[in-house]
């Protein structure tokens, strides 16, 4: 069905693949093993259309593929799951489920979001797996995004099913649930390519397996002809022999955990680790021992017990790419982030110490080689490097071989039993029984967060620790962390409540229907900006040149309007200032989505660029005279409403339906959340910057024409610090500045807020001061959101 034909990639002078031929059949699961480094990825990512090589075709029922085409890939039915968790933590089940393949209504204009929980409830149910579907996913535990991934890349009725190590995070029912499902497909027609350095499932789910060292084609077989044995040889070129478990005596006590807890992870842990000793924690994937492991390096706070150790602690995570290494950073550069100095850097000797550590854990990279463009086994490695340099008192492993081909894996064997020779206390955690039983001196079992067990590793066997792990019927076999009901929208809207009842005790007056129209005037113009700003902010993104622009549109509308200017009709006045809005927001859209540059960059330098452009329009005079038709805008109403309430209210419901109704704004929410997954999916990037930055260009202009038409005149300095009254307004309602978290009502809230504080500020009869205090009242509430907001983040799981 599908067919590699002298396929070749290099980068730079790596050659990741070379002249690579290879078929895939239909029906059949095609595995394909080989050390980290050798080629596996590169041929994922070739296949799924995210990588073009450099040489060679693909060929789909003999009809070539269009290379680098993720959606060339997606239409002749490839799709694929990849080895990390690849998705939007922000996003819900159902969201993650369905972004790119949208279910709509109303010609594309309306997302059916009870569809797309249909969806999703039975492409997981097919796996056998049951989760909340509301909820961000990044609550969940990593196997349970991991399984949603794959029920998304199961639902969409491929043909070809590339599946990168997808039980490197399952737990054992998961794994079978996931096995039952594989052999179902093959069943029914579909090519499976299984990428796994887990050699019993190769053998009991594969027909055929090929074997890739250094980038080329060593061997491609079927199952029956071939051994264990015989694959690992050929993926490492020779022999590993096997390593007998050495338990050297334990020495003194240098971990000790008294009826430790944090709910509902885990309840009442207490065990010691000694010297020297080994100490296992099994169980199955979310029983709750990563848990302890982050409560006992500090990166939570248990609820309850204590616990203490008599020297350095280090955790190699489970999740490596998001917990333990910076990414964009070199290997000696995340090597070096451990060893504390307190003045001078010292870049010679952290460049030994990378180059030491390099030859003493064979990672296949040079000391300046970024270590997010390495393989997943070699990035495992660097993690372990960065605190063997100074190995520390006590060393906890969270999966240390996740992800990891076999000769790595012995090689990290082997270094945990030197390591334990040194003196060094271990707690391991592992959800392969193999590794628990090769490597533990004591193994404790943990099941639905309580101690079920401990066992001596002479007693151990594979039977009676699972019979430990496994769930007793009566319990519930899925350990959910709790949601929070509280939202930062709330917060603002009690603190709105608030404020308000403050204002009312000072001024009666204060809830008369004219003081609050009064009030909303005042507030239109943030909302009506502040209505796409979300979306831009939602995006990762940010444009602080809004103020400027709304000045130039003003001044373009009052030269383009005023008898003592050029004298147009008023409605090429007004389209002329709408038109300038959205030309200036194309404009920083474009460097930004096109040119790369980042957008505070962009927008600062815009910033100066429009206050210029509207001094020279003006020369420094004012423009008067605007026509009667124009002035209606800015001071007529509608039954008592002023005409700029109903636009805000207007702009407000489009910004809402954009966010929340239609696969617009799920993209959008997509992009900030999670930019390289982004990517992966196939999100039009570019697209979705450009349209955000003209649409709040475009909402600029409008806020320009309604609000600087409320004036007898227009000056130069129109919209000056306006760009601080949206951005407040936005970030205060609760939108992450970090992206993909946040709502339309929680920046209706906020610009309310200011708003009253406003008004409240004016009661207190502060004269010129009011002002300034405004400023700094603005200033305050955005640091305090952003910090509340990484508060609010660090609290939840990675």
């Amino acid at each position: 069905m599908i067919q590699l034909q002298g396929v070749s990639k290099s980068y730079g002078e790596t050659r990741a693949l070379e002249d690579l031929t290879l078929d895939l059949k239909p029906g059949e699961i095609h595995a394909i093993c080989g050390e980290n480094g050798a080629g596996k990825s590169t041929l994922n990512r070739i296949l799924s259309g995210l990588t073009k090589p450099d040489q060679g075709q693909i060929l789909v029922d003999q009809i070539p593929l269009e290379l680098g085409s993720l959606s060339a890939a997606e239409a002749a039915g490839i799709a694929m799951v990849h080895q990390e968790s690849a998705i939007f933590s922000d996003l819900t089940a159902p969201e993650n489920h369905e972004v790119m393949r949208e279910p709509v209504a109303a010609g594309g204009f309306w997302l059916r979001r009870d569809q797309m929980r249909a969806r999703t409830a039975a492409s997981l149910k097919a796996l056998g797996e049951s989760q909340p579907l509301e909820g961000p996913l990044g609550e969940r535990s990593l196997a349970q995004r991991q399984m949603v991934s794959i029920a998304r890349a199961l639902s969409s009725k491929c043909r070809l099913l590339i599946l990168d190590e997808p039980t490197a995070s399952l737990s054992h029912p998961e794994a079978e649930a996931l096995f039952q499902a594989i052999r179902d497909l093959r069943k029914q027609g579909l090519a499976i390519l299984y990428v796994s350095h887990r050699l019993e499932e190769i053998f009991a789910l594969a027909d055929r397996v090929s074997v890739l060292r250094d980038g080329r084609l060593i061997s491609t077989q079927t199952i029956a002809e071939t051994s264990p044995s015989e694959l690992v040889a050929l993926m490492v070129g020779r022999e590993i022999e096997a390593q007998s478990p050495t338990r050297p005596a334990p020495g003194e006590r240098v971990l000790s955990l008294k009826n430790l807890s944090r709910e509902p992870a885990f309840q009442n842990i207490s065990f010691d680790v000694h010297k020297g000793e080994v100490v296992a924690l099994a169980g199955l994937v979310g029983s709750g021992r990563s848990e302890i492991a982050r409560v006992i390096f500090g990166l939570d706070r248990p609820t309850s017990g204590t616990v203490e150790s008599t020297g350095k602690v280090a955790l190699v995570p489970e999740d490596r790419q998001h917990e333990g290494l910076h990414l964009a950073l070199n290997v000696t550069e995340n090597v070096a982030l451990t060893q504390q100095r307190p003045w001078l850097l010292n870049p010679r000797g952290e460049h030994q110490a990378s180059e030491n550590m390099i030859r003493a854990l064979s990672i296949k990279a040079g000391p300046e080689t970024v270590v997010g463009s390495l393989s997943g086994g070699n990035q495992q490695k660097v993690l372990l490097a960065k605190w063997l340099v100074d190995p520390p008192a006590l060393l906890i492993l969270d999966e240390p071989t996740r992800g990891v081909d076999v000769g790595a894996k012995a090689q990290i064997h082997q270094l945990i039993r030197e390591l334990a020779e040194r003196g060094t206390a271990i707690l391991l955690i592992s959800s392969e029984m193999p590794e628990v039983l090769a490597l533990a001196t004591r193994i404790l079992v943990i099941r639905q967060g309580e101690v079920s067990g401990e066992v001596q590793a002479s007693e151990a066997t594979q039977e009676n620790l699972l019979g430990l792990a496994l769930p007793l019927a009566t319990e519930n076999t899925t350990h959910q962390r709790s949601g929070r009901k509280w939202t930062q929208e709330g917060g603002v809207g009690v603190l709105l409540g608030l404020t308000m009842i403050a204002a009312t005790a000072m001024n009666p007056a204060f809830l008369q229907a004219g003081n609050l129209l009064d009030m909303l005037v005042k507030v239109a113009p943030a909302l009506i900006v502040g209505s796409m700003m979300t979306l831009l902010i939602l995006a990762r993104e940010i444009d602080i040149s809004v103020g400027s622009l709304m000045g130039l549109c003003a001044a373009v509308l009052g030269i383009v309007s005023s008898p003592d200017r050029l004298g147009l009709p008023p409605a090429v006045a007004a389209v002329a200032c709408i038109a300038t809005g959205g030309l200036f927001g194309a404009l920083n859209g474009l460097l930004v989505s096109v040119a790369k540059v980042p957008s505070i960059i962009v927008t600062l330098g815009m910033l100066t660029i429009l206050r210029g452009v509207t001094e020279m329009l003006m020369a420094g005079e004012w423009i008067e005279n605007l026509p009667g038709a124009l002035r209606h805008l800015g001071t007529g109403s509608i039954y008592g409403v002023q005409w700029i309430i109903v636009v805000a209210a207007l702009a407000t419901g489009v910004g809402y339906w954009l966010a929340r109704r239609t696969p617009f704004g799920l993209r959008v929410y997509a992009l900030g959340s999670n930019p390289s997954v982004a990517h992966l999916r196939g999100l039009p990037e570019t697209r979705l910057k450009l349209a955000l930055f003209t649409l709040t260009g475009l909402a600029a202009g409008v806020a320009a024409l309604f609000s600087a038409t409320q004036l007898q005149v227009i000056e130069s300095g129109f919209g000056t610090g306006f760009e601080l009254v949206v951005i407040a307004a936005v970030i205060v309602g609760g939108t992450s500045i970090r992206g993909g978290r946040g709502t339309i009502l929680g920046t209706v809230l906020g610009a309310c807020l200011l708003g009253i504080i406003s008004t409240v500020l004016i009661f207190m009869k502060l004269g010129d001061g009011a002002t300034y205090w405004e400023r700094a009242i603005q200033g305050a509430l955005i640091l305090v959101a952003v910090v509340g907001d990484r508060l609010w983040r660090q609290g939840e799981p990675s």
